[in-house]
């Protein structure tokens, strides 16, 4: 084994496909809520955004943790097999 194949080897994540499942569902339900406390606007939208800045794991702007949890089930939705490392 090369190293870097032992390298890309460590790197690896494998997920059952329960397991992938479940954590789309979870990233799909975030980013529904947001949009949900976006169609609402007024005080949910307010909190929301607020708690977002003050989360001490997330102290982003609400709009990119909605952009984050698109990408990332976009990362199960068409995971890149067989990558290789330029």
């Amino acid at each position: 084994m090369t190293a870097r194949k032992k390298r890309q080897d460590e790197d690896a994540v494998v997920l059952t496909r329960d397991e992938a499942v479940f954590i789309r569902r979870a990233l799909a339900d975030c980013y529904d809520v947001i949009n949900r406390a976006g169609a609402c606007g007024g005080t949910v939208l307010t909190a929301l955004r607020a708690a977002a800045l003050d989360a001490p794991d997330v102290a982003r702007p609400l709009d990119h943790v909605q952009y984050d949890a698109s990408l990332a089930i976009d990362h199960i939705d068409f995971p890149r097999l067989g990558r290789r490392d330029p």
